[in-house]
């Protein structure tokens, strides 16, 4: 066994560790099998630790190499002295880089930059014309179930006025449950805008107000049939000051639920966590909402 050269923490191939002399090298030959460990005598991985230790001492006259001193020949070496002659040159700059690749200012005015936004959002809103229509069946549904669950309501005792406080309860769910579904395509969407925001494409506050609007109408004529399906055949008041006060609590609600739901979407960044933290806002909502 050639002491001279290499010493031996463990039975594992990785743990050579050079010594005086010698090359730094890794070797899958063992310098001595590995001996079993009798009890009380503690871990074979310390007492082979403690014997290499104790032969460098003999054998080597000292203990590896330092971080250091491998540092300081490294830096005196032809290789490390090549880069760090890399490492102090200036960066490779382009007297037309600034036009390409804007970092201080975007790249078009306000209104232009506006518009363009918006123009973009109406092209992909009027693309997904399938997630539209499922939206607006999902809601429909609803409120035919309510409109036959609960038809032509008296006005006569408390127990008809829950009924009628039941009928706005799930109104208001069904018109705050329009954002879910339009989490995970925000969530899709993120990556491309980081991209196009980095390259001063537009503002932030241009692509939200971009996004909450294109969504508008989807709200708006959701909110309309759902609220002219349900108010007259549930039998709420024939009176039109009422009918359009109905009519804009629930425009509010669609709009609450697509802008907390937009919020929540770039704050988390995953469609999954979206959809629970959003389902925990519902509940809170639930509760805090004075119909129980």
């Amino acid at each position: 066994m050639d002491h001279g050269r290499r010493c031996c923490l463990s039975s594992d191939p990785w743990d050579w560790l050079p010594c005086r002399g010698s090359r730094l090298r890794i070797s899958y030959r063992r310098s001595w099998p590995a001996r079993r460990t009798r009890p009380g005598t503690g871990c074979r991985r310390r007492r082979c630790r403690r014997h290499c230790h104790r032969h460098r001492r003999r054998h080597c006259g000292r203990d590896e190499i330092s971080s250091k001193r491998m540092r300081r020949v490294f830096d005196e070496s032809e290789i490390g002295q090549e880069m760090a002659a890399k490492l102090a040159e200036p960066p490779y700059t382009h007297p037309l880089q600034g036009l390409s690749l804007r970092k201080e200012q975007n790249g078009a005015r306000t209104v232009n930059m506006w518009l363009t936004v918006l123009r973009r959002e109406a092209v992909l809103a009027s693309r997904n014309k399938a997630f539209f229509a499922a939206g607006l069946f999902q809601v429909l549904l609803t409120g035919f179930l309510l409109s036959t669950a609960f038809v032509r309501l008296k006005h006569n005792s408390t127990n008809d006025a829950n009924l009628f406080m039941s009928v706005m309860f799930f109104s208001f769910m069904t018109l705050f449950m329009t954002g879910f579904n339009f989490g995970p395509i925000y969530c899709n969407r993120l990556p491309v805008y980081y991209k196009q925001r980095d390259h001063r494409f537009y503002s932030p506050a241009a692509y939200a107000v971009a996004s909450v609007v294109m969504r508008l109408p989807e709200v708006v004529v959701q909110s309309v049939s759902y609220s002219v399906m349900v108010y007259f055949s549930v039998g709420f008041t024939m009176e039109g000051g009422r009918f359009l006060l109905f009519l804009l609590n629930m425009l509010l609600a669609g709009l609450n639920s697509v802008t907390t739901f937009t919020l929540l979407s770039s704050v988390m960044r995953n469609e999954s966590a979206t959809q629970g933290i959003g389902a925990v806002f519902l509940m809170v909502s639930t509760l805090v909402c004075g119909f129980p």
